[in-house]
Order: structure tokens, then sequence, then C-alpha cells
């Protein structure tokens, strides 16, 4: 499948923390924090907008297109992020495909 038509979700096991300007996101397990996965993960301003786009329901595509329409920067570069991104975050199991 095209990684443009894919969709994502948040896990249900995380521990999402917003804090000034950045987002501390720490996967857990069964009320406990997940050992193998216990890195805190922090989101800088544009991967938030990313993490904000991911809710079950917007494509890759839609997330992209967005975020093209926000910055002045060539739309491969965003693709490019974006991609490598959800990737990171769906490694880490703190996004899931539901497409």
């Amino acid at each position: 499948m095209d990684i443009l038509n894919k969709i994502y979700e948040k896990s249900k096991r995380l521990i999402v923390k917003k804090i000034g300007g950045e987002t501390f996101i720490v996967p857990f397990s069964a009320k406990v924090i997940d050992a193998e996965r216990a890195i805190l993960f922090s989101l800088h301003e544009t991967a938030i907008e990313i993490w904000d786009g991911v809710d079950g329901r917007a494509t890759v595509g839609k997330i992209i297109e967005k975020l093209s329409r926000g910055y002045e920067v060539d739309r491969s570069i965003v693709l490019q992020d974006t991609v490598d991104l959800l990737r990171e975050l769906e490694r880490r199991g703190l996004i899931i495909e539901v497409t």
C-alpha cells in the first residue's frame, strides 16, 4: 500500500505530557512503564503537528498536505521528514497502522 494512503492512530498505552513548547511521550504496559521501550520521546514543534495529525482518520497524505500549506518548504522535504517520523513512531510502538 502506498504510504500516502495509510492511516495511523496513537497507541492507547502511552503517557503524553505537554510541557512548555514540547510534547513528551512514554510508552507503558499494564500501568507500568515498558522497560523495553522506556525511552522518553520528545517532539519539537513540527513533529507535534505530525503527532496531532495522527488521529485514526487522516491519511498520511492529508497530514503532509496540511504541513505543506503551513511551511514554505519543498513538499518532498515535508514528505520525507513526515514519513521518517511516522516510521520511527511506529517502530517504537507509539502509533499503529489502521489501514
